[in-house]
């Protein structure tokens, strides 16, 4: 695998798709090379090891799709370099904090089921066009930030503009509802959801988050959440 994205010379790669086959080993370590590529989408395969740090030399890339292997670490820093609009490592082993900078493009943040630990970072709330966000199945701890009733996309939901590439291309990603796991492929750019459930989290639900109107879904169960149900809870 290494060998066949790691070609000498530049290449004109601009989308890798390897989903649901049996592929393993680690993940390549020199992306230099395919400056073009702007979504790689190796989920559902037997992949380990760490995700290099030299993925974030991929200044063109949009979309990163690395979940359901089993790679470890933490997320790379150099990742805050890329102008990512989805980003799905969900169901790997991976640990450490959750960065406290993200791209202020992302859109989609898949997370869940992983080993992560730490709080969940202020930072991302400036995060205004985000519209799914997923870390359930981790080990956070702390409160609910307050400031998570900031998300613009979440409040107006209609300012969501997508990039004509991201519409050409249809990720699959699995939201669970109510229990169920549910896949969107061609809708899930009109899917809204909050989803911070099975973690360790503490205190109250913030009486902001019932600004986001715009919000299908919020999960925030199997967490260890006191005090009362906001009182406009029902008007999201």
């Amino acid at each position: 695998m290494v060998q066949f994205l790691c070609p000498y010379g530049k290449n004109d790669l601009g989308g890798l798709y390897l989903r649901s086959n049996k592929l393993s080993g680690g993940l390549p370590h020199h992306w230099n090379e395919s400056q073009l590529l702007w979504v790689v989408d190796i989920s559902y395969n037997n992949l380990s090891g760490k995700i290099s740090s030299s993925t974030g030399f991929l200044s063109s890339l949009h979309v990163l799709v690395l979940s359901n292997n089993n790679l470890y670490g933490e997320i790379p820093s150099s990742l805050q370099n890329c102008s990512f609009v989805s980003i799905d490592l969900s169901g790997n082993h991976l640990s450490g904090i959750l960065p406290s900078r993200k791209g202020s493009e992302v859109k989609i943040l898949h997370l869940r089921s992983n080993q992560f630990s730490g709080i969940i970072p202020q930072q991302w709330c400036n995060l205004p066009v985000l519209h799914i966000l997923d870390l359930a199945q981790n080990n956070l701890f702390g409160r609910i930030p307050n400031c998570l009733g900031n998300f613009t996309a979440l409040i107006y939901g209609n300012g969501i503009i997508w990039p004509s590439f991201y519409v050409n291309y249809v990720e699959k990603a699995i939201i669970v509802t109510k229990g169920r796991e549910l896949e969107y492929g061609s809708t899930l750019q009109f899917v809204t959801s909050i989803d911070i459930s099975w973690n360790n989290l503490i205190g109250g639900i913030p009486d902001k988050i019932t600004s986001l109107i715009a919000l299908n879904t919020l999960n925030l169960s199997r967490n260890h959440l006191t005090g009362n149900v906001p009182k406009n809870i029902g008007n999201m």
